[in-house]
């Protein structure tokens, strides 16, 4: 699962998991793309989607493992 799929499956838009974590819509996007971001960055997408760090780079684990 994406970190994309995560919001959509919880029924929010990238508009509102970022105003939620107080970022901006393109930070979350690169977050999805797995770029580079500040850790403060992450712990706030992860609240905003209730889920832990742990949670959060496990996505894509699975698709990864696969390949």
């Amino acid at each position: 699962m994406t970190l994309r799929e995560l919001w959509e499956s919880r029924g929010l838009s990238p508009t509102q998991v970022a105003a939620q974590a107080g970022i901006s819509t393109p930070t979350l996007y690169k977050m999805n793309r797995k770029e580079h971001v500040a850790a403060r960055t992450i712990v706030s997408v992860c609240k905003a989607l209730g889920i832990t760090r742990q949670d959060y780079e496990a996505l894509d684990a699975e698709k990864a493992q696969d390949s």
